[in-house]
């Protein structure tokens, strides 16, 4: 409720009007809460787009240390990207084996 609230341009104060069992404090703690968590995940979601670049470029390495990043930033945070940069790991990983067999 509080995000909601907060994404749609309420202020705090009013936000405390709207929900009379919040306290002032409280919904500044949330917020602050909300922008850690926002920025945190817009973090996860740049290291999975350099993996997908890195992996694009055909540099498997950088794509899965970005990857890795991604996916560690995104379990921490439980949010569900974490499950996509788990299934693009698995292809990093599938198109390495592939371009090892063609080497060999």
């Amino acid at each position: 409720m509080i995000a909601y609230a907060f994404q749609q341009g309420l202020s705090p104060e009013s936000i405390v009007q709207s929900f009379p069992l919040l306290t002032l404090e409280q919904v500044y703690g949330a917020i602050a809460i909300l922008r850690e968590i926002g920025f945190r995940a817009g973090e996860a979601e740049a290291f999975r787009n350099l993996a997908q670049l890195h992996q694009i470029l055909g540099e498997l390495a950088v794509a899965n240390q970005y990857c890795q990043q991604a996916l560690s930033l995104a379990t921490e945070l439980g949010i569900p990207l974490a499950a996509e940069c788990e299934a693009l790991q698995l292809n990093i990983e599938n198109e390495k084996l592939k371009m090892e067999e063609t080497q060999a």
